[in-house]
């Protein structure tokens, strides 16, 4: 309607109010609507399996506030869960789906609540603002964006020339998902074919940084006419699909290495994922996709099981939740039932944060399947104000699930998923920290980590040494110079970091590297290391 020429306040004289429904309605929107016609647009919020849930008040008029859907309706319940999704309770709530219990069961809560999938906030007087749908969030480097905040943020300051927008996630190597805009023209003479490109100025730049955190910067713009239903509703799961943007970050392992790191491998390149590169001492480094490696490597652990023996696997933060949650969502409930997993290491946060390993990881799970297949820290306040007291807690939770201990005392890992930070930090060991000298521990503290937030516990470097089987895995150009370091100075003991310290006994499996092309590109320079496999 704004779009309309003939739209003013002659126009709507004789109109009471304008409700808006069905799809989110920008406040860039609700504003010039007012701008327009001197109507405030009474926005309300609902589905046909609750009818309407909230809505702005009919009166006083001021009090419709843009953004936000208003309050819970008269009768009806709505709060937001421990995930940030809206639930609804009210007497003309739906009682379920047609010929489908299961589904029923599954989309309410013990106590009566329909999970919406929504994900929203409510203020202090009572005001929910819908952040969008929960199958639209991206986790982006272990971090939530909502795409409904970006949304708005563009259209508000660059409204000129963006009719609308929709956020969505990409699958990206090194944060597991990228934020990408894909953008409507204000201009309606624009008619896209084909959705492109748009380079961002660093003016521009500039500007989305100051209203937008780094993480939620999109990676990408494109313009596009956006794919719409019957009701106007722009279609994000069909933006996910299009090839043009499933693919932006995707790599080409046959384009992996170059011409000068080539003539140092045995035999040509294929796209066997089983296919290695190159041995460094005790390091097997392999390219490819990595979801596939993974997937093989861990489901050949499970695979290899005994019955009666559980199997335990540890894993680091960063984008590693988000690399194996789809992989582990697989597994059957056989394999599941002998799986066991552990953070490596953990900040010492609740489990709700975003910055909690653990969280990340169980929010990505199906809960039903894996709520007691990973060990916990506590929620605990004391326990998060106290490193020692924390990892002590946590130790003795693992020793309490009986792990196989090695001749010193040590618990052996079947597998460990360790990432690597751009200064060589592994778990939480950084270079030269005292930790890497604690011997005795399995879980140690960390009140002074280098890397934000500063306390932490972290499995020690002798349990390190015990695990059967270790991958690291590494993506983009911030880690090609520290895998250089890690790979070609072997014979520096003044130079070592921490994953050169970690020890391999002819009974365990190398260690495995599974890299990107960018974080591969400068091993070309340590020719005098490779040994032919």
């Amino acid at each position: 309607m704004v779009e309309h020429k003939g739209l003013n306040k002659e126009s709507v004289k004789n109109m009471r109010v304008f409700i808006s429904g069905s799809a989110q309605l920008t406040p860039n929107v609700f504003e010039k609507f007012e701008q327009m016609t001197g109507h405030r647009i009474l926005e309300r919020y609902g589905m046909t399996e609750t009818l309407v849930s909230t809505s702005n008040p009919y009166e006083p008029i001021d009090e419709r506030i843009a953004g936000s859907v208003g309050k819970a309706a008269k009768g009806v319940d709505v709060r937001i869960n421990k995930e940030g999704v809206i639930e609804v309770k009210s007497p003309s709530l739906f009682k379920g789906y047609l010929n489908l219990p299961e589904k029923t069961k599954q989309e309410f809560t013990d106590d009566g609540f329909f999970i919406t999938g929504d994900m929203g906030e409510k203020d202090d007087k009572g005001y929910i603002w819908i952040k969008g749908r929960q199958k639209d969030l991206i986790i982006s480097g272990g971090m939530n964006v909502y795409p409904t905040e970006i949304e708005e943020v563009l259209t508000s300051l660059f409204g000129d020339r963006i009719k609308e927008c929709a956020v969505i996630a990409v699958p990206h190597p090194d944060f597991g998902e990228a934020v990408v805009a894909i953008c409507e023209a204000s201009d309606s003479n624009k008619k896209y074919v084909t959705a492109e490109k748009y380079n961002v100025t660093d003016e521009e730049k500039q500007i989305l940084k100051e209203k937008l955190a780094p993480y939620k910067i999109p990676k990408a713009f494109y313009f596009m006419n956006l794919p719409r239903n019957h009701l106007g509703k722009v279609q994000k799961n069909l933006l996910r699909e299009m090839p043009q943007f499933k693919n932006i970050f995707q790599i080409n392992i046959l384009t992996l290495i170059g011409k000068n790191f080539l003539k140092f491998i045995k035999y040509p390149m294929t796209t066997n994922i089983d296919t290695h590169i190159l041995q460094i001492d005790v390091h097997k480094v392999y390219c490819g996709n990595q979801f596939e490696l993974l997937k093989e490597n861990i489901f050949s652990i499970l695979n290899n099981k005994s019955s009666n023996k559980n199997i335990f696997i540890g894993f680091s933060g960063g984008s590693m939740p988000q690399l194996i949650a789809p992989l582990l969502n697989e597994l059957s409930d056989e394999l599941i039932s002998n799986l066991l997993l552990f953070p490596v290491d953990e900040r010492l946060v609740p489990l709700n944060s975003e910055e909690s390993n653990t969280g990340i990881l169980l929010r990505a799970l199906n809960k039903d399947r894996f709520e007691n297949k990973i060990l916990k820290i506590s929620d605990d306040s004391n326990l998060l104000d106290c490193g020692f007291k924390m990892a002590l807690e946590f130790e003795n939770q693992l020793r309490s699930k009986n792990p196989k201990l090695n001749d010193k005392g040590f618990p052996i890992f079947d597998l460990l998923l360790l990432g690597i930070g751009p200064d060589g930090h592994t778990c939480s060991l950084f270079p030269n920290h005292p930790l890497l000298e604690e011997k005795n521990r399995w879980v140690a503290e960390i009140d002074n980590s280098p890397k934000p937030p500063p306390k932490r516990i972290t499995l020690t470097l002798p349990v390190l040494n015990t695990a059967k089987n270790i991958i690291f895995i590494a993506n983009g150009k911030s880690k090609a110079k520290i895998i250089v370091k890690i790979l070609g100075n072997n014979n520096d003991s003044q130079s070592l970091l921490p994953p050169n310290l970690i020890e391999r006994s002819e009974d365990q499996e190398l260690i495995k590297w599974f890299l990107d092309e960018e974080a591969v590109a400068d091993l070309n320079i340590l020719n005098k290391y490779f040994k032919y496999i």
